[in-house]
């Protein structure tokens, strides 16, 4: 990571980009703003599950654990073809601008970025679950997890149907019989209920990655070290500008050779304009592989980026735009 200057004159060390990528699984922590309460009714409590509800109606995220604390959340979240970034930002700021307006208040709700800790599926699905199903008990919030309102476990045990968490994958590890996998699941919970916070679950390498030493070098081979182009979509799967490319002509009806090429046609510099900011923006290929790839200089690039940003924060339809073209590059690969 490159030393930056920071605003007392001491060198502090650049964040490293979160790591995305469809089939991801994210275990999200987001705490109030000075660690104030940012629950104050169970209204607040319900906007905040709304928000989260209508993005995953329209995001197509999985939803396998959530636990709302007065003070913080915790998520455990799988994404698809939108990233992860996205997701929470459509929810933190919708949910900011209601807890802002109905409680007369001004300025930030959330306390600076959240945390998103990529997580090794086979590993730690199933201890996140619980860790996280058990934070109230942990916080002397209530005796019993199944007593706290603001969390997954009760869609885990009630016999409801609620396509919200996606439960189902889950209870079928401990039982074929419905009723039967629910009371195995509340006891796995259980299990733990004296627990106390477990450190090893916060540990991640690179304050990113929560996996083996295997789970942490496949991710860094892809994403550390993207000089080939390449990013890691899921087991088994790359993109590249190829890819890119092909899924934007088609996606625009133009020609590939035009986007290479000076055409200056609307619709083909629209096309080229998507091209560049996909690869960069949702599929980390850094601009100076793009802008050679287009043979180019890198301030055209640049400059390609910040237009579509611009529209982007001008036309919220457009998002569904580039929202199109990264699932049809994920569906491809």
């Amino acid at each position: 990571m490159t030393p930056k200057q920071n605003f007392m004159g001491g060198r502090v060390m650049a964040r490293k980009t979160r790591v995305e990528f469809p089939g991801a699984l994210y275990h999200v922590i987001a705490r109030g703003n000075n660690r104030q309460h940012i629950f104050h009714s169970d209204d607040d409590y319900l906007r905040y599950l709304d928000k989260l509800r209508i993005a995953k109606k329209r995001y197509g995220f999985d939803v396998y654990a959530f636990c709302l604390m007065p003070n913080h959340i915790h998520l455990l979240l799988r994404t698809q073809e939108v990233p992860l970034s996205r997701i929470m930002r459509v929810v933190q700021t919708a949910y900011a601008h209601y807890f802002n307006r109905k409680h007369k208040c001004v300025g930030h709700v959330f306390q600076g970025r959240y945390k998103a800790i990529l997580c090794d599926t086979d590993v730690y699905l199933l201890e996140l679950i619980r860790y996280i199903h058990l934070n109230p008990v942990r916080a002397n919030l209530t005796k019993l997890p199944h007593s706290y309102p603001w969390s997954s476990h009760q869609c885990y045990i009630s016999p409801a149907e609620d396509e919200f968490v996606d439960k189902d994958a889950i209870l079928s590890g401990f039982a074929k019989r419905k009723t039967q996998a629910r009371g195995r699941f509340h006891a796995f919970v259980l299990e733990r209920l004296a627990e106390g916070k477990r450190e090893d679950l916060y540990k991640a390498v690179d304050q990113r990655l929560l996996g083996d030493d295997e789970f942490v070098e496949s991710v860094r081979q892809r994403y550390d070290n993207p000089s080939k182009g390449k990013l890691l979509l899921s087991k088994g799967r790359e993109v590249d500008l190829d890819s890119i490319l092909v899924a934007t002509a088609e996606q625009f009806s133009v020609e590939k050779a035009d986007i290479l090429g000076s055409t200056q046609s609307r619709g083909v510099v629209l096309a080229r304009h998507m091209f560049i900011y996909i690869a960069k923006e949702r599929f980390n290929i850094p601009g100076t592989t793009i802008a050679k790839h287009l043979q180019k200089d890198d301030s055209c690039v640049s400059r390609t980026i910040s237009k579509i940003r611009d529209r982007l924060r001008a036309d919220k339809d457009f998002e569904e735009i580039v929202d199109a073209l990264s699932g049809r590059i994920g569906s491809r690969t």
